[in-house]
């Protein structure tokens, strides 16, 4: 039982690593562009 949890771990781990390129830059992408939607918003308002 305990090795093959260890496998299991260690073939969850590989995924993320293999993923992780992938999945970082469209993640980042992602929030930030969650993060510089509210700031244009209150760009827009401030001049009027």
């Amino acid at each position: 039982m305990p090795f093959e949890s260890r496998v299991k771990n260690f073939r969850q781990v590989q995924r993320a690593t293999q993923n992780k390129g992938k999945g970082k830059d469209f993640t980042s992408q992602k929030n930030a562009r969650s993060r510089n939607k509210p700031q244009k918003e209150n760009q827009k308002e401030a001049p009027k």
